[in-house]
């Protein structure tokens, strides 16, 4: 039986890093980032891979998708997806903070749940 990985962020950095070796390792890989262009030649490198563009500040796309997690079955989920700007805090724009905390807060606390939700009704299941 083929093992399901979902990864997020997997279009670049850690996540390309993971999603890689999870291809090594005979994973199925869910490969979810805002960058489709990058996802697809990810997913073009490996063996099963199904790409997913998703812009985790989308609050009814990521509600969906969170939906549809649910109903699926999965091994491990590697929340990476985050965003960092770097600067002096006092010139960040209200905008800004509400990116940091869309992506790297609420979306992860979104994704955990129903990862979760989807691997204690399977009985299994790791969350990175």
């Amino acid at each position: 039986m083929t093992k399901i990985a979902l990864i997020t962020g997997s279009a670049a950095g850690i996540g390309e890093s993971v999603a890689s070796y999870f291809d090594t390792q005979g994973y199925q890989l869910i490969l979810v980032d805002k960058n489709a262009e990058r996802n697809q030649a990810l997913a073009s490198r490996c063996s099963n891979a199904r790409c997913v563009a998703l812009d985790l500040t989308d609050r009814g796309a990521l509600s969906a998708f969170c939906k549809d997690l649910e109903a699926q079955s999965l091994d491990i989920a590697f929340i990476n997806a985050g965003v960092a700007i770097p600067g002096n805090v006092l010139n960040l724009s209200e905008a800004l903070i509400d990116l940091h905390l869309d992506v790297n807060l609420r979306s992860a606390i979104l994704l955990n749940r129903a990862c979760a939700t989807t691997m204690v009704k399977a009985g299994h299941g790791h969350i990175i």
